[in-house]
């Protein structure tokens, strides 16, 4: 390893991409460290590759954002084409997930707000990423959101580099236009993060597969599964809003990425004082090996818990044997109480009702709030006649009655606002 690449001193080999080796560096002048991405000497003589990474140096030094790293220089000599950027000290995305599992509600929010929010200013200014995803977002030790990696940006203004038709990118973040070949837009980078946000919270991607063939095939064909079903805590709002990023069509999709940043916004716990804390805790734990450690006591935790159970079981029941044996109880007074009060219907003979309602509501029944949809659970409701009410905080309230019989499962759709 070369030990000088222009002006900057190389310290050690970070790692190698498809294209590209980065060095840990120093610029000499200012005493800083940067990142030194070099290309490939097996690239020099390929016209497309070399255009990437000056078109990468370009749109990246065009973009000042303080989610969005930073460009410092870009030269050329003898050997190869170099880019020295800002050193993020810290783990992407990826890491983070393997390492610790999917992310909190709240902490999610927060990463994806912040690159919603650098996302939005690249769109701004004519750049598509076209490559979100989990390893080209950084978390760093100073609780910093970055997003790396421009090299397959796509500029409108710009000459294509790629054929017709031809797929460019991760095949497992790729939206289905990318997939077909045809040109992106911002739309293209909103699917892209609706997959990590997915992610995040579940710990899998919405579109898994044994091969790339299979992935592209299920993004193309197949509806994710609802991320609740997996993460029981994500709220029904934020399911909305995940899957409507995936959606196939692009006119279906959320509109520009502002509006998703601020959709993810109105999640966030509402002072800031709360952020901060979760996110330093956050930050916290992806850099210490502590997570590791604490996953026993919480074993130890949850035995003791249920021994806990079962000693407070036993002496309930060794309570009520002494208490009856001396006369204090008569359970033989209770059968006629328990007689008269027994529903007129035993659980087995509930009915079940399926709501699906476009775009949502709130669902009571005889009353009582009962769930808010999308929900892929089946409301239980005993055999007559209840009253139903759909509330939705833009459209007027419905209502309807039903008859339920026994054992039936019947499915009603509602369309609010019609």
């Amino acid at each position: 390893m070369r030990k000088k690449i222009g002006n900057y001193k190389i310290i050690r080999e970070l790692g190698q991409g498809g294209m590209a080796t980065v060095y840990l560096g120093t610029q000499i002048s200012l005493e800083r460290k940067v990142a030194i991405k070099e290309l490939m000497p097996s690239f020099l003589r390929d016209q497309e590759m070399v255009e990437r990474f000056k078109r990468e140096a370009k749109a990246s030094a065009s973009l000042t954002h303080e989610g969005i790293v930073n460009v410092y220089d870009f030269w050329k000599d003898q050997n190869s084409l170099y880019l020295a950027m800002e050193y993020l000290e810290g783990k992407n995305l990826e890491e983070i997930i393997e390492s610790i599992g999917p992310l909190s509600t709240p902490v999610a929010m927060m990463v994806a707000t912040r690159i919603a929010d650098a996302l939005h200013y690249s769109h701004q200014r004519g750049i598509i990423h076209r490559d979100v995803k989990p390893s080209n977002i950084f978390i760093t030790r100073q609780k910093e959101v970055k997003l790396t990696d421009f090299g397959i940006a796509y500029t409108p203004q710009e000459p294509t580099l790629t054929q017709a038709g031809m797929a460019i990118g991760t095949p497992a973040y790729m939206s289905p236009e990318q997939v077909k070949g045809q040109r992106p837009d911002q739309r293209s980078d909103i699917f892209s993060l609706g997959i990590v946000v997915y992610e995040l919270l579940t710990g899998t991607r919405p579109f898994v597969a044994d091969d790339d063939e299979g992935v592209i095939t299920k993004i193309l064909e197949k509806r994710p599964k609802w991320p609740k079903l997996i993460n029981g805590d994500i709220p029904w709002r934020l399911q909305w809003i995940i899957l409507r990023c995936l959606r196939k069509n692009p006119r279906r999709r959320m509109q520009n990425m502002e509006d998703l940043r601020i959709a993810f916004e109105n999640l966030l716990p509402k002072t800031s004082r709360k952020r901060d804390q979760l996110l330093s805790e956050f930050v916290s734990t992806v850099f210490s090996d502590e997570h590791q450690i604490s996953k026993k006591p919480f074993i130890l935790f949850r035995k003791w818990r249920w021994g806990a159970v079962v000693a407070a079981m036993a002496a309930a029941i060794l309570a009520y044997s002494l208490l009856k044996n001396r006369g204090i109880i008569h359970p033989e007074k209770w059968l006629p109480w328990i007689q008269k009060n027994v529903p007129l219907y035993e659980t087995r003979d509930y009915g079940r009702l399926r709501v699906v309602v476009y775009p949502w509501a709130r669902v009571h029944v005889d009353d009582k709030y009962v769930t808010t949809t999308p929900t892929a659970d089946p409301i239980k409701l005993a055999p007559g006649r209840h009253r139903l009410l759909f509330t939705h905080s833009k459209f007027g309230s419905k209502t309807m009655e039903i008859e339920l019989k026994p054992r039936e499962e019947r499915l009603i759709v509602v369309k609010m606002g019609s």
